[in-house]
């Protein structure tokens, strides 16, 4: 059972066939009803309660398809007029090669450390701005809206999102997932970063589940012979708790049973 402070980022927002643009908001307020981004009454190392916002939500309901398959008959109608008329036509869909050129020119735009080896793009958003999936040499993949600004969002962060919500209803509505196979990597990359935090165990399972009150990412790992641990990079270093300790302060391992 998530306790209180468990955070999922969750989204409302940015929808990439028919939605609003993605927006940052938080749930409720902390005991003592003091809001959850750096609230002074949680403890250190604390989650936070803010689910509801950063995941970009897939429209899915049977009104936006006809709404998106009349758009695209327009689209195809316009595009054969313009033909006609002797004007320039743009592809119908770009090379491999232009994606990624076209996702490395959002992401150097949004200033993202991300060095490309691979993109996608899914489609665009209610304002025609271009989404892409872009899968990262080294760390976390991100899903781009090439939009004014651009918008980057962290693939793990996108799953956590989807596993907190899915935990307190499976069929939540979870918004939009990276889904290029090499972004399914979470147990690789955190159980990476959970070794330079001084875990030794063979890490099966990892996941991100919030953030701390220093707005710091929180990342639960599990052990397949052990009890699992939370890290969270603060500044340049590593900080690691064991769901033992995790246990004391009230807060709850997903991966690691509690023990009597």
């Amino acid at each position: 059972m998530l306790n209180r402070y468990m955070i999922a980022l969750l989204g409302l927002a940015c929808a990439f066939f028919l939605a609003a643009e993605p927006a940052f908001a938080q749930k409720g307020a902390n005991a003592g009803g003091i809001g959850a981004f750096g609230a002074p009454n949680v403890p250190p190392g604390s989650l936070i309660d803010a689910p509801a916002n950063t995941a970009i939500t897939r429209d899915n309901t049977s009104g936006s398809r006809l709404h998106r398959q009349r758009e695209e008959e327009r689209r195809q109608t316009e595009r054969r007029r313009r033909a006609q008329n002797g004007e320039a036509v743009a592809p119908d869909a770009a090379t491999p090669s232009q994606v990624l050129s076209a996702a490395r020119s959002v992401a150097d735009s949004a200033s993202l450390d991300c060095r490309m080896t691979e993109a996608s793009h899914p489609g665009v958003n209610a304002d025609e701005a271009p989404i892409y999936e872009a899968v990262c040499a080294d760390g976390p993949g991100y899903l781009l809206i090439g939009s004014t600004p651009p918008q980057a969002y962290n693939c793990l962060e996108l799953a956590g999102s989807a596993a907190t919500a899915r935990m307190q209803d499976p069929t939540a509505e979870v918004g939009y997932q990276c889904e290029l196979p090499a972004n399914q990597n979470s147990v690789a990359v955190i159980g990476d970063w959970a070794r330079q935090a001084g875990v030794t165990c063979r890490v099966d399972q990892a996941v991100a589940i919030g953030k701390s009150v220093e707005s710091n990412l929180i990342y639960e790992v599990g052990c397949a012979d052990a009890p699992g641990y939370w890290i969270e990079k603060v500044g340049d270093d590593w900080r690691l708790q064991t769901c033992e300790q995790i246990a004391t302060t009230g807060e709850t391992c997903r991966f690691t049973a509690a023990r009597n």
